[in-house]
């Protein structure tokens, strides 16, 4: 069914899916050998309530694709205050859907007279170095209320240096992969019905009912969640990508000991569980 409310038009697709792990470094060192180019480390740092530039007490590195990218984030200070510190003591991996904003004071208006329980603004930064780009990298955003053992952290943000965030050349990786395309959940049928509800409510463009669960999307991405009675809660259980080569994948994964699944349709899963908690779906890119 989709919906015509002008609210959601502040809603403009899944900006970017984010993971917490245990070491940065261990984590990004097998992304990079499974062919994905990574930015430098980064240290992200935030605005306090009297104006000044504190650390956030997280590191950051990322996977740049044209549509969309994945965050892979490590809690260096759970003193420091950030929203995130307490999901480490339930569980690491995906944790974070953040959702794309041109405008995120009007979003955070829309929401807040929808009813929607968000908090206040928030202004973030991040430094760039990559190749000749150098800079500070800002964004706005806003979450939602939180508590660990959710699906998902969900939050609306900003980029106010989109230059800066997709530097040329970041968004070409050897493994051909192209593009975020969604996440997959699975969990019993009342809280898969909720989280739905949820995702719809932060502004989904469209969404469903099938048979077996639910499909709600954001522009151009898409979250299935699947109902499955043998699941205490809603989990996420899949990273869904878009590639070119996923033949290429598959040696290297054979390669590293790395266990893969070819489905029906072409697409491959690699079980990346272990480290970061979630299958990673590669779907072959269409055409």
């Amino acid at each position: 069914m989709h919906t015509t409310d002008h609210w959601k038009s502040h809603v403009t697709g899944l900006d970017h899916a984010g993971f917490i792990v245990r070491d940065l470094e261990s984590s990004c060192n097998l992304l990079e050998r499974l062919g994905f180019r990574l930015t430098t480390r980064a240290d992200h740092t935030r605005t306090n309530d009297q104006g000044i530039t504190v650390s956030a007490g997280s590191s950051q590195r990322s996977v740049m694709f044209h549509s969309g990218y994945i965050e892979i984030m490590q809690i260096t200070d759970p003193l420091a205050g950030h929203q995130l510190s307490p999901a480490t003591g339930v569980r690491y991996g995906l944790h974070v859907i953040a959702l794309g904003t041109g405008a995120a004071t009007a979003c955070h208006a829309a929401c807040v007279k929808r009813g929607v329980d968000v908090g206040a603004l928030l202004d973030w930064s991040r430094p760039i170095r990559e190749g000749q780009v150098r800079g500070l990298a800002r964004f706005c955003y806003f979450d939602s209320r939180w508590d660990p053992h959710d699906p998902s952290y969900v939050c609306w943000v900003q980029q106010m240096t989109p230059e800066l965030t997709r530097p040329a050349g970041m968004m070409e990786h050897s493994n051909g992969a192209q593009a975020l395309v969604g996440v997959q959940y699975r969990g019993p049928k009342a809280q898969a019905q909720a989280w739905a509800r949820q995702l719809i409510d932060a502004g989904a463009h469209a969404h469903r009912a099938r048979a077996g669960g639910f499909t709600v999307t954001f522009g151009d991405a898409r979250f299935d969640i699947e109902v499955d009675e043998g699941f205490q809660s809603v989990q996420p259980i899949a990273l869904v990508l878009e590639g070119r080569d996923l033949a290429w994948m598959c040696r290297r994964c054979a390669d590293m000991g790395v266990a893969t699944q070819e489905g029906p349709n072409g697409e491959l899963a690699i079980d990346l569980r272990a480290e970061l908690g979630v299958y990673w779906v590669l779907l072959p890119v269409a055409g």
